[in-house]
């Protein structure tokens, strides 16, 4: 991997722990959050594991870029970052149980 690639795969993996922390644990420092990466010659796919509360991206609005910029939202970008950065990026939710981030990047990309 290019070290532009390690770098947005380190902001990708920092931002949705920073989702988990904020949104699914309201800064609550005795939680856990769970990284697991796994990976191969073609790709590395990485989850983020919590036990907070739950979150479904599909209710989320997709507002434009300039929208939450003209609105002054300090919220909204992490997933969309995390999807511009990643290849294939997926939610899990186990309803009482956990939340899992996949991510996905090849090795290789372009993207």
């Amino acid at each position: 991997m290019s070290d532009v690639d390690i770098a947005n795969l380190e902001l990708a993996v920092d931002e949705a722990c920073a989702n988990v922390i904020e949104h699914a644990y309201g800064h609550d420092r005795t939680k856990e959050v769970t990284i697991r990466a796994i990976f191969d010659e073609s790709e590395m796919r990485i989850s983020v594991i919590d036990s907070g509360k739950g979150f479904d991206p599909s209710q989320v609005q997709s507002e434009t870029l300039d929208q939450l910029i003209n609105e002054r939202k300090s919220g909204g970008l992490g997933m969309r970052l995390i999807k511009t950065l990643m290849d294939d990026v997926r939610y899990e939710i186990v309803p009482g149980q956990k939340n899992e981030l996949h991510m996905t990047k090849k090795i290789n990309s372009s993207k």
